[in-house]
């Protein structure tokens, strides 16, 4: 079940990246345990990269990561972030994790090299994110019930933690 659901996954988000404006963009995409989980990423721009695993409890709805990423060099599977920002929460830039139900993470970017990682383990917790400009970092991360965050970069170079728990 698991890699049939990760194969119909992958291929609906293929569906959304809009090949004429976009190459050189991996998005991996592994949901557990439930179909409920949603993932849809629009890329336009070159060589950005995005890993986003979803694993629902088989409580509650579902798990959803939905967004645009327009420029290059966004994500970036595999680099690092820049001064503490790993350190305070212990995410890798270019991963999306959500674990548990009802988590929710709406993401725009906008820009070039823009760093990023976001995760949200329980229920009911909820991200918006905007970023705007280049080499803007993020790192967030919910833990527990009903957490939510909001923010906005605009400009160059900004950085940016989030670490709830409850």
């Amino acid at each position: 079940m698991k890699s049939l659901l990760g194969i119909s996954v992958i291929a609906a988000a293929a569906l959304m990246s809009s090949a004429a404006l976009a190459s050189n963009n991996p998005l991996y995409i592994v949901s557990n345990n439930d179909a409920l989980n949603f993932a849809a990423i629009d890329f336009v721009g070159n060589d950005n990269s995005l890993s986003i695993e979803q694993d629902f409890n088989g409580q509650g709805g579902s798990n959803t990561v939905k967004g645009k990423i327009t420029g290059d060099q966004n994500g970036l599977i595999g680099s690092s972030f820049g001064g503490s920002l790993s350190l305070a929460t212990g995410l890798v830039p270019g991963k999306i994790t959500q674990s548990g139900h009802d988590n929710m993470i709406s993401l725009q970017v906008s820009g070039n090299q823009n760093l990023f990682a976001m995760s949200q383990t329980g229920s009911f917790n909820t991200l918006t994110a905007s970023m705007i400009g280049n080499n803007n970092q993020a790192a967030i991360l919910q833990m527990g019930t009903g957490n939510y965050a909001s923010f906005s970069q605009n400009g160059n170079g900004n950085m940016l933690s989030i670490v709830q728990r409850n």
